[in-house]
């Protein structure tokens, strides 16, 4: 019994030289006092093509990127609509959204009750307490998420349609205050009317443009996005000629 312990002692010693011996072997010969030589990548016409479809693709996204979200809300009637135009290289997206109802289920108006005495609570309601921000917010995302929208789109190639391809990128070139124009319309009121607000997003930049009642006078260019953006979808029988659902514009 010894004898076969140590006969096996001495297989496994004998293995784990051979081990050592060969992984000693292998390490000499992968030394080299001679430099390696400098490997170029090869440029192939497969690699050409992935790149060419990269940029392709960078170049979609980041148009996809650029959107301009309109919102008119008239405060007397509680008529409310939301356009979305979004655009790639060669067309325009439209999405109008008309408010038709606000659900009125019980748990809606519970909750809107709640936020009601939160705001009532509070003794400065100005619109510049950070507290009155916050509760009207809320009830601004409580009341979407109950609202019921008709939705109306289209999309249009931009070379048939060149003037409104002007008119959009304006909105993504011009400033602020290019649109809004709060010094030629500082003595300007209009009470109640329909408030108008646009954001304008381009890849990382966003403008927020606000007004109230644009007409041809006092906002050009807002009325014309406006009214242009819905006569073409009026033009493609896809809206109502009707423009009371969409506050007369």
């Amino acid at each position: 019994m010894a004898g076969l312990v140590l006969k096996s002692t001495a297989v496994i010693l004998m293995n784990f030289s051979a081990k050592l011996n060969i992984c000693a072997s292998i390490s000499a010969t992968s030394q080299s006092r001679k430099p390696l030589p400098a490997i170029a990548p090869k440029i192939t016409s497969k690699m050409k093509v992935n790149n060419t479809f990269f940029i392709f693709l960078v170049l979609i996204f980041s148009n996809f990127n650029a959107q301009i979200n309109i919102e008119a809300r008239t405060s007397v009637t509680g008529q409310k609509f939301k356009v979305e135009i979004n655009k790639n290289s060669e067309k325009y997206f439209i999405n109008l959204q008309i408010r038709d109802s606000i659900s009125k289920n019980k748990s809606f108006q519970n909750e809107m009750e709640i936020l009601r005495k939160e705001y009532f609570a509070i003794e400065d309601t100005s619109f510049t307490n950070d507290s009155v921000k916050a509760i009207l917010n809320k009830m601004n995302i409580l009341t979407e998420k109950n609202t019921l929208y008709s939705t109306f789109k289209t999309e249009i190639s931009k070379k048939d349609y060149r003037e409104y391809d002007n008119l959009v990128n304006l909105f993504y070139k011009e400033n602020v205050e290019f649109f809004e124009r709060r010094t030629e319309n500082k003595n300007r009121v209009v009470f109640d009317g329909t408030s108008v607000k646009i954001i304008v997003t381009d890849g990382e930049k966003t403008k927020n443009i606000w007004c109230r009642s644009p007409t041809k006078n006092s906002h050009p260019e807002i009325r014309n996005l406006l009214t242009s953006t819905l006569e073409i979808l009026r033009s493609k029988n896809i809206l109502p000629i009707d423009k009371s659902i969409t506050s007369g514009y």
